[in-house]
């Protein structure tokens, strides 16, 4: 899929969509594009990290989680 750096609305609709549909890799597959348009952002971060868990990746998870605390010290929990 081929996207405009900015568009993160179609890249967290369809990592929603494949959630729902229990694809959880293809939805981690969706929100790493996305982190990589926008690396700060928490919201993308959490919903990578409850990706990796629901696929039972959880060293992908501990490492995203890591990487969240470590860039935003302040973060609440890398899964709210």
């Amino acid at each position: 899929m081929r996207l405009e750096p900015r568009s993160l609305a179609p890249l967290l609709k369809l990592a929603a969509t494949q959630a729902k549909q229990r694809d959880f890799s293809g939805a981690a597959r969706s929100l790493r594009q996305a982190r990589q348009a926008a690396p700060d952002n928490e919201r993308i971060a959490r919903d990578l990290v409850a990706a990796h868990l629901a696929s039972a990746k959880f060293d992908d998870a501990l490492g995203v989680a890591k990487a969240l605390q470590a860039r935003k010290p302040d973060a609440r929990s890398a899964t709210r």
